[in-house]
């Protein structure tokens, strides 16, 4: 995903995109793969930065091997099916919420997201506390019709490659 930090909108969006779709047991990986289908023990996912530059998301599923090519398949699945339950937004929007509120504010990828900010846009973080309200005032602003877009434009499951690491 190509990255720009001042587009602190996109940036809510993408993390509520993967509240819905990778993180914890509500997440509709979890609830398919493991829950619904006992495949996996540990499924999750994330956005990871590299230098203020570009996100990417990865998943993760602990599984057998025989069960890969199911799992790939579920994973597709779960990047092309929309996004309509108004409820499961809402909860992940309030779960992005609050990890923008608690814990960030002492962590050090927050403290290298601003510095990352404060150079892209040539101006100076003078209080860590607006920068959080900044990014809540955004997510309570965004909705699901803007949810739905953006897993649309981002999560492709052809653009996806899968590695399988093995015992040796």
């Amino acid at each position: 995903v190509p990255y720009d930090i001042s587009e602190r909108t996109k940036d809510c969006l993408l993390d509520c995109v993967e509240w819905l779709l990778s993180s914890g047991s509500g997440s509709r990986m979890y609830k398919e793969i493991r829950d619904k289908r006992g495949l996996a023990y540990a499924v999750g996912g994330d956005f990871n930065t590299e230098f203020a530059l570009s996100r990417y998301f990865y998943a993760y599923v602990e599984t057998s091997k025989e069960h890969v090519a199911e799992v790939e398949r579920l994973l597709a699945n779960a990047m092309a099916e929309p996004f309509t339950d108004k409820h499961d937004f809402e909860e992940a929007r309030e779960r992005t919420i609050d990890r923008a509120t608690i814990g960030f504010d002492d962590s050090f990828d927050t403290y290298a997201e601003l510095i990352w900010e404060n150079i892209s846009e040539n101006r100076p973080i003078k209080n860590i506390a607006t920068h959080f309200s900044r990014t809540r005032r955004t997510l309570q602003s965004i909705t699901l019709e803007e949810i739905e877009a953006t897993r649309k434009e981002f999560f492709c499951p052809e653009k996806f490659v899968t590695v399988v690491v093995e015992p040796s």
